[in-house]
C-alpha cells in the first residue's frame, strides 16, 4: 500500500505529476489513454442511460470538449473502473462558465489561475460490490473517499489549491459533513430532471486546518506514505486523438 507519483503530460503546456494510491483490493491513479474508453463507458451508464442529463449515444460513450484538456482520475478494482471524476484545467474555460454560468453569482469572480480546477463527471459503478468498504489502518472508507484522497494528493503534489464543482443540494450537506468545506458561489437553483444544485469552490488548505481539529484520523489517512521519488513521464493525454474517437 502507499503513493507512488510519476510526471503526466496534459495537453496544455504543463507537465503534471501522476498519482497512483492502493488500499485493499483498490487502486486509485491518474487514468491513462487506454483507460479513457472505460471513463466514457461508464459516464454513459450514469449521466446518458440513468439520470437522462445527456442524450445517449449509439457507442454507448460519453465524450466532451472538456476531455481533452482534464486530468482523468479513476479507483480501480481488479482492474476494473468502479468510481471516476475529472478535474478541468484553468487553462481553458471551466463549465461554470458556458453550461453552468447560471449558477455562479455576479458577486464572484471565476479563478483562472494555475492553482484553480473545475471537478466534473463524478459517477460510481452500479455494480454491487462497488459500494464494499475500504479497510485501512486509519479506518473504514468507501470508493469515493479513496477518489477524494487520490485528487487531494494530486492536488497537492501539483500546485493546485481550489477547487470548482456543481453539486446536488443533498450531496452538499453530506460533502460537507465528510469534511470538505465547499462554499457556496452562487444560489441554490432547480436543474433539469428536478435537481435542485449549487456552484461552490473548496480550498485544500481549509480543508487541511479544518480537519486537523475536527477528522485528524482521516487526514492522516489521507496524507499517508506519501513519496517525492518521480518516475519516467508517462505518455502524452492526446485524448481527442483520431484514436480517442470512438
Amino acid at each position: 500500500m502507499g503513493t507512488q507519483i510519476c510526471r503526466i503530460k496534459s495537453q496544455s503546456t504543463h507537465t503534471y505529476y501522476a498519482v497512483r494510491i492502493k488500499e485493499d483490493t483498490f487502486t486509485a491513479r491518474n487514468m491513462d489513454e487506454e483507460d479513457l474508453a472505460k471513463a466514457y463507458k461508464l459516464r454513459h451508464q450514469i449521466f446518458a442511460e440513468q439520470l437522462s442529463w445527456v442524450p445517449r449515444t449509439e457507442n454507448k460513450l460519453e465524450i466532451d470538449k472538456y476531455d481533452c484538456y482534464s486530468i482523468h482520475f479513476g479507483v480501480f478494482d481488479k482492474g476494473e473502473l468502479v468510481a471516476y471524476l475529472r478535474l478541468i484545467m484553468s487553462e481553458n474555460q471551466f463549465m461554470i462558465e458556458n453550461e453552468f454560468i447560471g449558477l455562479i453569482s455576479r458577486d464572484h469572480t471565476i479563478r483562472k489561475f494555475h492553482d484553480t480546477a473545475e471537478v466534473s463527471r463524478l459517477c460510481i459503478s452500479q455494480r454491487r460490490d462497488s459500494y464494499k468498504p475500504i479497510l485501512t489502518d486509519y479506518g473504514t472508507y468507501d470508493i469515493v473517499m479513496l477518489l477524494y484522497k487520490c485528487v487531494y494528493n494530486w492536488c497537492k503534489k501539483n500546485r493546485i489549491r481550489y477547487l470548482y464543482a456543481v453539486i446536488a443540494q443533498q450531496l452538499f450537506r453530506l460533502t460537507r459533513a465528510r469534511g470538505f468545506p465547499c462554499n457556496p458561489v452562487g444560489a441554490f437553483t432547480d436543474m433539469p430532471g428536478g435537481v435542485t444544485a449549487v456552484a461552490v469552490i473548496m480550498d485544500w488548505r481549509d480543508f487541511e486546518k479544518r480537519n486537523a481539529l475536527k477528522k485528524r484520523t482521516m487526514l492522516a489517512w489521507f496524507n499517508r506514505a506519501q513519496s517525492d521519488r518521480d518516475r519516467p513521464l508517462l505518455p502524452r493525454l492526446d485524448i481527442c486523438s483520431p484514436r480517442q474517437a470512438f
